[in-house]
């Protein structure tokens, strides 16, 4: 019986130290729906890849914000968060963040959130390649009882099976992709379908149409120098296409303002005549009432004229 109790607390005890180890590695602590890319060059379905991506030109500097939560029942001093990914580990390391470290750690009450930003140099396409990667964000660190803390969550867990794939830019490709971008914007502000009132305007918007086309194909090969190359002639025409609208408003403008005015002047000097015939018939009839009343005049003087004496 005091084998049996003896196994019993030992089992207890064996069970008590490792439940906090296990705790603090299955806890969700970095928040998914807090976590995310920014400063990148572009974020959405990239046509080449054919998946939904965040991208950052190679050789600028890459952000992620990670969000970590202590979701344990104890502080903790949080060491490393940082991110990996799936190309060759760099001689220095893998990317972490500069808030936390072993000599200065960050402490994290129960219950607390903080974001950590991890900042990187994107390499170069000779080392990334243009291809989709994937990556994983980290946490390291203690408990107030020295167990060590563990948390990760790959990309799939951040953002879904299939978003927010990494990919690296080369600089024709961020130039096609925001020449891309600008052309969406411009198609989605006109509508659909795109009425001009330029003949010459209409003419230009199909030569960019035309010319996006062809570099829509460029890009999904692969050519990102031919598809940057066609994507500047189509803005360079569609630049022309509002220069020719313009122009023909201006002038359409200037025609409507002139025919206002002439017409403006036909009605003026309608009034003016109209005007100068009234007067004339006002004059006219003073004229006759001047003249009746001398009339009237005369006959009383005739009146009073004494009769001449016969003779």
């Amino acid at each position: 019986m005091r084998r049996q109790l003896v196994a019993i607390l030992v089992l207890v005890l064996a069970f008590s130290l490792v439940l906090p180890f296990t705790a603090s590695v299955q806890a969700e602590s970095i928040e998914k729906d807090w976590t995310t890319w920014v400063n990148y060059a572009y974020k959405g379905t990239d046509d080449f890849y054919g998946k939904n991506v965040v991208a950052y030109n190679e050789g600028s500097n890459a952000t992620i914000a990670v969000a970590v939560k202590n979701d344990l029942t104890r502080w903790i001093n949080v060491t490393v968060v940082g991110i990996s990914f799936d190309w060759q580990k760099p001689a220095t390391g893998w990317y972490n963040s500069t808030q936390a470290s072993n000599s200065m750690p960050v402490r994290m009450e129960t219950g607390e959130t903080r974001y950590f930003v991890v900042n990187f140099t994107v390499p170069k396409i000779t080392t990334a390649y243009s291809v989709v990667h994937d990556y994983t964000v980290y946490v390291e660190g203690v408990d107030e009882l020295d167990n060590p803390v563990t948390w990760t969550a790959t990309r799939a867990t951040l953002f879904g099976a299939d978003k927010q794939f990494f990919v690296v830019y080369s600089a024709n490709q961020a130039l096609a992709m925001q020449s891309a971008q600008t052309i969406d914007g411009i198609r989605t502000a006109l509508g659909t379908p795109v009425v001009w009132s330029s003949a010459k305007a209409g003419l230009l918007w199909k030569k960019a149409m035309n010319a996006t086309s062809i570099a829509e194909f460029h890009y999904s090969q692969g050519d990102f120098e031919n598809a940057e190359k066609h994507y500047s002639f189509a803005l360079a025409w569609i630049d022309l296409a509002f220069e020719a609208e313009e122009t023909r408003g201006v002038r359409l403008e200037d025609a409507e303002i002139k025919s206002a005015e002439a017409e403006a002047k036909y009605y003026d000097a309608l009034a003016n005549f109209y005007n100068g015939f009234s007067n004339m018939w006002t004059l006219f009839g003073v004229a006759l009432v001047l003249f009746a009343i001398g009339y009237i005049i005369r006959g009383f003087a005739t009146l009073r004229k004494p009769a001449a004496p016969p003779t």
